[in-house]
C-alpha cells in the first residue's frame, strides 16, 4: 500500500513546483514531482523511467486497489438492493429514514438506436460516422 507520508510529500512537492513556476499563468505547464520513486533520466527522450522492481510494485498495488474497488462495488450493490427490496415491500418510491430521504423512481429517457439506424440507412450512418483514436491500458 501507499505510504501516506510519501504520498503527502509528493503532493507537497507538486504544490511547491507549481508555486515556483516562472512566467504567466498561461505559460505554466503542469509539472510533476518524480521524487516519490527513484528515477533515471533518459537523455535522448527526456523521459523518466522506473526500475523493474518499482514497476512490479506499482502493478501489484494497482491490482490490489482494483480488487478492493470491485469488492466495495459489490457491497454497495448488495446494500442498495436490500434497500430497494424493502421499498418494494412497502410499496413506496420515497421514504424518509432519520435524516435521509430515499427515492427510487422510474425515469424515462429517449435514446438513439444507432444499430437500427445503421441497418436502415447505412450510407447516411457512414456519412456521419467519425473515427477517433484512443489508448487502452491493460495489464495481463
Amino acid at each position: 500500500m501507499l505510504n501516506a507520508t510519501r504520498r503527502r510529500a509528493s503532493q507537497d512537492q507538486i504544490k511547491s513546483l507549481s508555486r515556483h513556476a516562472v512566467g504567466s499563468k498561461r505559460e505554466r505547464k503542469p509539472q510533476r514531482a518524480y521524487a516519490y520513486y527513484s528515477t533515471a533520466r533518459n537523455e535522448k527522450k527526456g523521459a523518466y523511467t522506473m526500475s523493474t522492481n518499482e514497476m512490479t510494485s506499482k502493478i501489484r498495488e494497482l491490482k490490489e486497489l482494483k480488487a478492493m474497488a470491485e469488492e466495495l462495488a459489490a457491497e454497495i450493490t448488495a446494500i442498495e438492493d436490500t434497500i430497494k427490496a424493502e421499498m418494494t415491500a412497502r410499496n413506496t418510491d420515497e421514504m424518509t429514514v432519520d435524516v435521509y430521504k430515499i427515492r427510487w423512481t422510474k425515469v424515462l429517457s429517449n435514446r438513439f438506436d444507432s444499430s437500427a439506424f445503421k441497418k436502415a440507412m447505412p450510407e447516411l450512418h457512414a456519412q456521419f460516422t467519425k473515427q477517433t483514436e484512443s489508448r487502452r491500458f491493460t495489464i495481463a
